[in-house]
């Protein structure tokens, strides 16, 4: 008999899905010995485009362990659309990030660092953006989308500075994209 994990391998994604789906009806929300299947599920969700369906999933997860799932659940709000929940939900990927200590965390943050600078960048906030963008390229002065995020930003803010008359900042702000693209390009080949 196959194992659950072979089937997932092999590509059987309806009995994968069917297995997790019976396991999250058989327990509770918040019963920690189900939180693997909650997240799975969700994650399942979230690749099928489904992020309302991984918003519950994930948020199963949370109740039975709140310092997990946070970057999946921020990330199905963002699929889904919900800007404002998805920055308050990758901010606290952030503080997670800060508290911990300890060697096993995944990253230090800067997938988190760099959606919200892409979210302040959708919500037109492109000053916040481009501050956001500049701290990560701090720690990582060749991290290829934060480049490309900066040039962008600049850019937009570029086109607003020009629309209040600033052409020499919106020149300023040009010039500076051209050269964060010009590096991202230069660091991607």
């Amino acid at each position: 008999m196959k194992t659950q994990r072979q089937s997932y391998f092999q590509g059987k994604w309806e009995e994968n899905f069917d297995f997790l789906l019976s396991v999250t009806q058989k327990t509770s929300s918040s019963n920690k010995e189900a939180k693997w299947a909650h997240l799975r599920l969700g994650m399942h969700f979230l690749a099928i485009d489904e992020p309302s369906k991984a918003i519950v999933s994930l948020q199963s997860v949370l109740r039975s362990d709140p310092g997990g799932a946070w970057e999946s659940l921020a990330d199905a709000y963002l699929a889904r659309g919900s800007l404002t929940s998805a920055l308050k939900a990758y901010d606290k990927v952030l503080a997670l990030c800060k508290d911990q200590d300890n060697i096993n965390k995944k990253d230090d943050g800067i997938y988190a660092s760099l959606q919200i600078a892409t979210i302040k960048h959708k919500l037109g906030h492109f000053r916040d953006a481009i501050v956001a963008q500049r701290e990560i390229l701090e720690a990582d002065p060749h991290y290829i989308p934060a480049l490309k995020g900066l040039g962008e930003s600049l850019v937009a803010e570029a086109k607003d500075l020009l629309e209040q008359c600033l052409d020499l900042s919106a020149v300023d702000h040009c010039t500076e994209a051209i050269c964060c693209l010009t590096e991202a390009i230069k660091f991607s080949g």
